[in-house]
């Protein structure tokens, strides 16, 4: 059995590491042939395959990715979502691929930006390859964005997008999700959600018929790479000050209002307020700015833009818990990474997380999504810490427990291997 992977990234991005840690974990634990076909390659990697594998196919992809970008601008409502929205009405042609040809199986992962379009798509869906289709987000099921919020017109057929400058019943979302709908109405295809919640919300699509299955199965992460390590030694090795509650947050670009940074400022500006001496010290990751970072009212060490597996499975090593106050959110990897390395996460009552966080046996989840609630259980988690050591270290515990017996490579290799061979 011959299976490729399609992905527009081989690792920028939480879809695309997510795509190759799955894919990685299963050559590792499954029989079969495995290849991975991305438009978008790291350099000096061999072992993955790119669509544009010369300068001038590398410089023709950025300027269908540039095309395809202003084309949804012209559209778009305000530059807040200029990234929120993609149309597919630029593409590569990959049916002609050797590897394509090959497969047995073709297993999609995230396919914007230039990489598949629509038309693209209608070709792989009049071929005679088994279709598996992971959603990291929600772009499979709705007429072109990645989140919907609170819409619900993704049920029905779409329209009147809040992401528009100019919506109405047949706007351009509209047009793109009817097209999606004729494109897989005759094709049998296996969607496979993350987390329960996407598959969930999949299931609720006016896209789909009775050709087309959901199963939810989530990320692996590798817990022989993200573990446990010495955290005091770790801190001292840093030269972290002592005695504080190490908070870290982290996102690929801290400015993206989904992933709630303005949020976490306020809850801490909420426990500055009420303790200016809490012993607590932010530790953040990923893009930001100065001018972000000083609006913080503790201290913060800022570990910048996270390079490879083991500087990532440090920082999460060198904090007390881990807190992502996202707005909207599918499988975080954050959270999974923070789960294998013991570290107890701090999370909104949305999306997938409740699904990793079990609230006070690995972690804490808010009652409200609010910045109030977040702020309780930040001084919860610190006191857990500073009263409770026992307690404390029984999170850290069940954290990594939860991580080898539902996210470990092996497992969840074996539940897709089963929907291959189905």
């Amino acid at each position: 059995m011959k299976i490729l992977f399609l992905n527009t990234f081989e690792k920028y991005g939480g879809a695309a590491m997510a795509c190759y840690r799955l894919y990685q974990s299963l050559k590792k634990n499954t029989k079969a042939t495995y290849n991975l076909l991305v438009s978008d390659i790291d350099k000096n990697n061999e072992h993955t395959n790119t669509i544009n594998p010369n300068y001038i196919s590398q410089k023709i992809q950025k300027l269908k990715f540039i095309t395809e970008r202003v084309s949804y601008w012209a559209y778009m409502k305000n530059k807040n979502f200029k990234y929120a929205f993609s149309p597919a009405n630029i593409g590569q042609s990959i049916t002609t691929h050797s590897l394509v040809k090959q497969a047995d199986i073709l297993h999609l992962h995230w396919i914007n930006f230039g990489f598949i379009s629509l038309k693209e798509l209608e070709k792989i869906c009049q071929s005679d390859k088994k279709i598996v289709w992971t959603m990291h987000d929600m772009w499979a099921f709705t007429g072109g964005c990645h989140y919907v919020g609170a819409c619900t017109n993704f049920e029905k057929s779409c329209g009147n997008c809040q992401f528009l400058k100019k919506p109405s019943p047949k706007d351009w979302s509209f047009q793109i999700f009817e097209r999606k709908k004729e494109i897989i109405k005759n094709k049998k295809i296996t969607f496979i959600g993350s987390s329960n919640w996407i598959t969930e919300e999949a299931k609720k699509s006016g896209l789909f018929n009775e050709n087309h299955q959901f199963f939810h199965i989530p990320t692996p992460i590798d817990t022989d790479i993200f573990l446990p390590l010495d955290k005091e030694n770790l801190r001292k090795e840093m030269n972290l000050p002592a005695h504080q509650f190490f908070l870290l947050f982290g996102a690929m670009n801290i400015a993206d209002t989904r992933k709630g940074f303005h949020l976490l400022l306020k809850a801490l500006e909420i426990l500055a307020a009420k303790n200016k001496n809490l012993p607590l010290h932010l530790l953040i990751f990923g893009k930001s700015t100065p001018e972000m970072l000083e609006k913080l009212p503790f201290a913060y060490t800022n570990l910048g833009i996270l390079k490879g597996d083991i500087e990532i499975q440090k920082a999460y090593n060198l904090a007390h818990s881990f807190v992502l106050p996202s707005l909207e959110d599918n499988l975080p990897n954050t959270i999974l990474e923070s789960l294998a390395c013991g570290t107890p996460s701090l999370s909104f009552n949305l999306g997938g997380m409740p699904e990793m966080i079990d609230n006070e046996l690995n972690g804490l989840i808010t009652r409200e999504n609010t910045a109030e609630n977040l702020a309780q259980n930040i001084e919860k988690m610190i006191d857990f810490w500073l009263n409770q050591s026992d307690f404390f270290h029984l999170l850290q515990d069940n954290a990594r427990k939860k991580a080898l017996t539902e996210y470990s490579e092996k497992v969840i290799a074996e539940k897709y291997f089963l929907k291959y061979e189905m």
